[in-house]
């Protein structure tokens, strides 16, 4: 819900942050795309930040990435979907149309 109005700011970087902020109970954040699979990324402000930063660059687009876990077949055309997979809430945002982010409570 209110995820998508605290996600304007074009930078990437900018976005984690301001997800980070405002969710402080987050464990951990997963980028997948589809040629490269999932990576995850702990709760720690600096490699988190970097790590995002190294993938915004070269990442290509997703369109299935995940389809098998959460059962949900993913389109570029998606801003957001919330959806419930084993005991998490995982929120999933379409962030340039080619990375997928993945919040674990």
């Amino acid at each position: 819900q209110s995820i998508n109005q605290n996600m304007q700011n074009p930078d990437l970087t900018s976005k984690t942050d301001r997800i980070m902020d405002r969710f402080t109970f987050i464990k951990a954040i997963m980028v997948a795309d589809k040629e490269d699979g999932v990576e995850i990324f702990e709760n720690k402000r600096l490699n988190e930040e970097e790590a995002i930063n190294d993938l915004a660059g070269g990442i290509s687009a997703v369109r299935y990435a995940m389809a098998d876990m959460c059962n949900t077949i993913l389109d570029q055309e998606v801003k957001s979907i919330v959806i419930k997979f084993d005991k998490l809430t995982v929120f999933k945002r379409i962030l340039y149309s080619n990375i997928i982010l993945i919040i674990i409570c």
